[in-house]
């Protein structure tokens, strides 16, 4: 080893290892605040139940290091309802994310890793636009947005329920709020607990009148969240804003960066 070498390693130690701190306690620092958030709001409110049930949800997600599920994702964007269904690959550390699409766009791939590809994302087409290779986009720029409301980079089961739990913790400010739990709903033939969040009047700052949550019994994990706006008239139907479904989810299966490429 020279000089040069042992001289650096006491200045790099760390710094390396205040990466690897903040790296490590990033989502740990953002479960603590919702933590420290439902502290706050008091036992006796309505949401209360609806809170101490996603937390526990969000809670039981923490063992999981990654996964594979049919994802299925229903957006109001630009005005115009935007329905996808892909097969999605997740893997927490790096954060690594492989789209292939179900349905439009069948045979589509999308892929991002944190930290590489230039933090861009791959977008691989299918037919005659395959001929050019994957194409690399910039996930918050205007083509990889232009049907989707969260960009790639916060995709995935966690980032679904910080969003429903701020969701809620924001409107922990309302008293009208009815909650209800159905303990014997069903996704397909996956039994699930459902926890319903609803706002009987439109209120300021209020943007949604259904709120649900679906809690596979089996296994405890949260697999899907609705939002549903108000009705526009008497018997109505209440207008879907946003649903997020992770179906079939296969969880801690060992993914790779194999499993993480164009193609695989």
């Amino acid at each position: 080893m020279t000089l040069t070498r042992l001289v650096r390693i006491p200045v790099l130690a760390p710094l390396i290892a205040m990466a690897f701190v903040i790296s490590l306690g990033t989502a740990a620092s953002a479960q603590t605040q919702i933590a420290t958030r439902i502290s706050e709001v008091p036992e006796s409110h309505p949401l209360m139940p609806a809170l101490r049930a996603g937390q526990k949800a969000l809670t039981e997600f923490d063992e999981v290091t990654d996964y594979e599920a049919v994802f299925v994702k229903k957006e109001i964007v630009g005005g115009q309802m935007i329905e996808q269904r892909m097969q999605i690959r997740f893997r927490e550390k790096p954060f690594s994310v492989r789209l292939k699409f179900i349905e439009p766009n069948e045979g589509r791939e999308v892929l991002y890793i944190d930290g590489r590809n230039g933090n861009k994302m791959l977008v691989q087409e299918t037919g005659l636009a395959s001929l050019v290779g994957p194409v690399s986009l910039d996930p918050r720029g205007s083509l990889a947005m232009q049907h989707t409301v969260h960009p790639i980079t916060q995709i995935g089961v966690k980032n679904m329920m910080h969003r429903l739990l701020d969701v809620w913790l924001a409107e922990s400010d309302q008293t009208q709020i009815d909650v209800k739990f159905y303990p014997n709903a069903r996704i397909g033939k996956t039994s699930c607990e459902v926890i319903e969040a609803t706002h009987p009047q439109q209120a300021q700052n209020i943007t949604y009148h259904k709120v649900r949550l679906y809690v596979d019994k089996d296994s405890g994990l949260p697999i899907r969240v609705q939002h549903l706006g108000f009705p526009k008239g008497d018997g109505a139907k209440e207008p879907i804003i946003a649903d997020y479904a992770y179906l079939s989810m296969k969880t801690n299966i060992g993914l790779t960066d194999r499993d993480f490429a164009i193609g695989n």
